[in-house]
């Protein structure tokens, strides 16, 4: 895989602190963010100077380690992937799920279990207040994932879940 210029010049600091913007947008604001955590960097930059040149400014962040970009302090974690017109948009309810914010995924061929999916089953609202409540704690989120997520499968995962 080669080096990428601006990877050998960024990287020295940026991979320590987890991420680090590889290419800024060009000119002012900034309308999307391609996240690349490995060998996709290329196509991230491919994507990025597309997407430029039809007139969207677009920056690209090499993100090699999450979890050392978690222990960032906020500054520098809004400073490479900034939130503050995301969270303009409405509650934080409202919004997607943040793909950086997910540490478990669970393949699901019928549906993402608490999700409708009918005809097989509807939406299951009481594990998804079970999932969010889950959301505020350590501990809490632990046994939930212990519970359904590091199950094994899916057909344990359905088993965990009573379907």
């Amino acid at each position: 895989m080669p080096v990428l210029a601006a990877t050998a010049e960024r990287a020295p600091a940026g991979v320590p602190r987890g991420a680090y913007t590889l290419i800024d947008e060009a000119g002012d604001g900034l309308d999307l963010v391609l996240l690349a955590t490995g060998s996709e960097v290329s196509l991230a930059l491919t994507a990025r100077q597309r997407l430029e040149e039809a007139g969207t400014p677009t920056r690209v962040v090499s993100m090699p380690c999450r979890e050392w970009f978690d222990a960032q302090d906020s500054a520098y974690r809004e400073r490479v992937l900034p939130t503050e017109e995301l969270a303009a948009q409405g509650p934080v309810q409202t919004l997607r799920i943040n793909r950086l914010m997910v540490d478990g995924v669970v393949e699901a061929p019928f549906g993402a279990h608490f999700t409708s999916c009918a005809p097989d089953y509807e939406r299951d609202e009481t594990f998804q207040r079970e999932y969010a409540a889950t959301a505020r704690d350590d501990d809490a989120w632990d046994a939930f994932r212990a519970r359904y997520l590091d199950v094994g499968g899916h057909d344990e995962y359905r088993k965990a879940v009573g379907l």
